[in-house]
C-alpha cells in the first residue's frame, strides 16, 4: 500500500526559503511585483553585476525580461529548473544603457551593451569606445520591435547606427556601429536643484543634486559635477558644494552617458557684512598703587560675542603707567602719590580708529 505525503521536500525548502530571503520584485513593462530571492554569482572580478535570481513558475516574468530591483533594472538572460513545478531559476545581468533614438520613436529602453571591439569598459558601466561594433540587449516587447536597421542613437557619449537586429529566446539582440557623432539635445536635459539662495557666505555649504529627462521623463545617467571657478568654490563627485572666497561662480553637471551637461544659475559667495560693538568693562577709578584690570567685550550685531578681532590697547596719560596686557585684558597701575586726583584715558583701537575709551580717577584708596 503506497503513502501519499501532504507536501514535498523542495517546496518546504523553497517556500522557508523565499519567507526568510524574499525580496519584491518588479517586472519592468508589464509593472507587475513578484518575489525572489539572489545570489550573487560572480567573483568581484567582472565588470558586470549579475545575479542568480530565484522565483516561483507563476511569476509574470519569462527569458528576456527586463525586471526592476533596487535602484537598478536587470534583463534575464535565461531560465533554467530542475524538473519540478515549484519554481524557476534565472541568471540576471544588470542593464548598464539606455537606448532613446535620436528620432524620438522609441525612449528609454534599458539595456546591457556588450561585444566591443576596440574599446574599454569601466566598473561603473561606463563605457569608452574608441571605435568598431557593439551589440545591445534588451526585452523583446512592442516598444523595442519599432527600433529599425539604420536608426541612429546616443549613448555612452557616442552615436551608434543600427547595423542588424535579430531576435532569440525573449531577448532583442542589437548590432550597432558608431557612426557620426549627432546632438540630440532636444529631448535630453540636466536639471539642477539645491542652490536655495542667490548668495552666500564664505564656509557656507549646499547640497546640488541633477535630474536627467528624456523627453521630459525622468531617467538614470552618471553624473560628474564641475565648479565654474574653484578657487571660488569647490564640488565633489557627489554634489557637495563648499564656498571657498569672494566671488561668482555656478556649477555644471555633465550626463556621462548622453555627452550633455546643465548649468545651474550663477550665484554670489563672499564674506558676511559684519560690525563689531566694542565696550571696555571695569571701574573708572584706580587706587594708587594698586592693579586693576579691565576687559573688553567684543559683540557682532547679529548679539554674538566674537573672537580673534583685532585691536589694541592705548593709554593717553602726562605720566608712567604700568600695563599688562593678555587677550582682551589689560592690567593697570599707577603708584606716584603726586598724580592722585589726575585722570587718564583708556583706549581700544581698531581699524586705526578710537572704538571705545574710558577716563580713569586715581584715587588715594578705594
Amino acid at each position: 500500500m503506497g503513502i501519499n505525503l501532504m507536501y514535498t521536500p523542495l517546496e518546504t525548502i523553497f517556500d522557508a526559503t523565499m519567507e526568510r530571503e524574499g525580496r519584491n520584485i518588479t517586472a519592468y513593462t508589464s509593472g507587475s511585483g513578484f518575489q525572489a530571492f539572489m545570489r550573487r554569482n560572480d567573483d568581484g572580478n567582472n565588470y558586470e553585476d549579475r545575479i542568480t535570481l530565484y522565483y516561483y513558475t507563476d511569476a509574470p516574468v519569462v527569458q528576456g525580461s527586463l525586471i526592476s530591483y533596487g535602484n537598478k533594472v536587470y534583463i534575464l538572460v535565461n531560465r533554467e529548473t530542475e524538473e519540478n513545478h515549484c519554481y524557476y531559476k534565472s541568471s540576471a545581468l544588470a542593464c548598464n544603457g539606455m537606448i532613446t533614438l535620436n528620432n524620438r520613436d522609441v525612449v528609454g529602453i534599458p539595456c546591457y551593451a556588450s561585444a566591443m571591439k576596440d574599446g574599454l569598459a569601466e566598473r561603473n558601466n561606463v563605457l569608452s569606445l574608441i571605435s568598431g561594433t557593439m551589440e545591445f540587449i534588451t526585452e523583446s516587447n512592442s516598444l523595442s520591435r519599432q527600433i529599425k536597421i539604420d536608426d541612429t542613437f546616443n549613448e555612452f557619449g557616442r552615436t551608434y547606427k543600427v547595423n542588424n537586429i535579430y531576435y532569440k529566446d525573449g531577448i532583442l539582440h542589437i548590432i550597432t556601429e558608431v557612426t557620426t557623432n549627432e546632438n540630440p539635445a532636444g529631448h535630453l536635459k540636466v536639471a539642477i536643484d539645491g542652490l536655495l539662495e542667490e548668495a552666500y557666505m564664505v564656509g557656507d555649504t549646499a547640497q546640488l543634486s541633477a535630474t536627467l529627462y528624456i523627453n521630459n521623463v525622468i531617467t538614470n545617467g552618471t553624473v560628474t559635477w564641475e565648479s565654474t571657478d574653484t578657487s571660488v568654490a569647490s564640488i565633489d563627485g557627489t554634489g557637495n558644494v563648499r564656498f571657498l572666497s569672494d566671488g561668482s561662480v555656478s556649477f555644471k553637471a555633465y550626463w556621462v552617458e548622453k555627452d550633455i551637461s546643465g548649468a545651474s544659475g550663477i550665484v554670489v559667495a563672499g564674506n558676511p557684512d559684519v560690525s563689531y560693538t566694542y565696550e571696555i568693562i571695569g571701574k573708572p577709578e584706580l587706587a594708587c598703587g594698586i592693579r586693576r584690570k579691565y576687559t573688553l567685550k567684543i559683540t557682532d550685531n547679529a548679539g554674538n560675542e566674537a573672537d580673534n578681532v583685532a585691536f589694541t590697547w592705548n593709554v593717553l596719560a602726562g605720566f608712567e603707567v604700568e600695563q599688562i596686557t593678555s587677550e582682551n585684558q589689560i592690567m593697570l597701575c599707577v603708584d606716584n602719590e603726586k598724580v592722585i586726583g589726575s585722570t587718564f584715558v583708556l583706549q581700544v583701537i581698531a581699524d586705526n580708529n578710537v572704538m571705545d575709551e574710558m577716563e580713569i580717577l586715581i584715587k588715594d584708596e578705594l
